[in-house]
């Protein structure tokens, strides 16, 4: 009996120690794909670490090359921006100049037109204009004439006319096709003063004001322009203010002071 029983306990003895062996082993086994795995993924995260400092360094390197660009922009904004005021300064410097070499240039408007074929025959009548208007000796007028000459005009508005200088000396028709009004007169004096003198007393001729001729300056287009927006504010603000005196300056500033005051004009706006 003791010896059957003894049998059987080693026995069971024995199967429980190489299911004990079998259980080791597969724990060890498991053990080593867990540490396998593990290791594995602390790999795969040490990759993935350098992938992502790799690109933090090319996102921080864009970031500085995005800085740099942007230094850059900004500065080459701030040269186109110099460029541009040089350039406008030019752009005025230049006006003024062609302005200055106009200063001895007059236009007479609404003088009659013959049969100017010529430069010369313009001269003529011109001449004979001021010379009959002022009571000037008609040598003293004709010293005094460098040039003369009828200027082509095209309308392009009701009131705005564009003034293009003729330079086919006056061989084509006596007037402008759109128009019965003859072409204006630019003149070009040798002497500023008389230039002056004669546009003063013709203004304030009355023999002037019965014929309807005007006579004005020569300037460029854009002064022109910047002074016919003066003279159209001008009479906007004579008709709401009456107690003022306001007059254009050169080249477009309006002047203002009070009619009962004995201070100077003063500066109201340039255009």
């Amino acid at each position: 009996m003791l010896t059957n029983l003894d049998t059987k306990l080693d026995n069971s003895v024995t199967q429980h120690t190489n299911d004990f062996k079998n259980i080791e082993k597969k724990l060890n086994k498991n053990h080593d794909e867990l540490m396998g795995r593990i290791e594995s993924v602390e790999k795969k995260a040490e990759e993935t670490s350098k992938t992502a400092n790799s690109n933090l360094e090319v996102i921080s390197s864009i970031l500085e090359e995005i800085t740099t660009i942007k230094e850059d922009s900004s500065k080459r904004n701030d040269e186109i921006n110099n460029l541009t005021e040089q350039i406008q300064k030019m752009d005025i410097q230049n006006d003024d100049l062609r302005n200055r070499s106009m200063r001895n240039n007059l236009i007479f408007r609404n003088i009659k037109e013959h049969k100017e074929n010529r430069w010369e025959d313009t001269v003529i009548t011109l001449i004979d204009f001021i010379s009959s208007t002022l009571n000037i000796p008609w040598d003293d007028v004709d010293y005094h004439i460098s040039r003369a000459h009828r200027m082509n005009i095209r309308f392009v508005g009701e009131d705005d006319t564009i003034e293009v200088e003729n330079n086919n000396n006056n061989n084509h028709s006596n007037t402008n096709n759109n128009t019965n009004k003859p072409r204006p007169i630019v003149a070009n004096f040798i002497n500023w003063r008389f230039a002056e003198k004669i546009k003063s007393e013709l203004i304030r001729s009355h023999k002037l004001k019965k014929s309807f001729v005007t006579v004005h300056q020569q300037y460029s287009r854009s002064l022109s322009e910047r002074q016919n927006k003066a003279l159209e504010r001008r009479k906007v603000l004579l008709t709401e203010k009456k107690d003022v005196l306001i007059y254009l300056a050169y080249p477009a500033t309006l002047m203002v002071k009070n009619k009962n005051s004995k201070e100077k004009y003063k500066t109201l706006e340039t255009f």
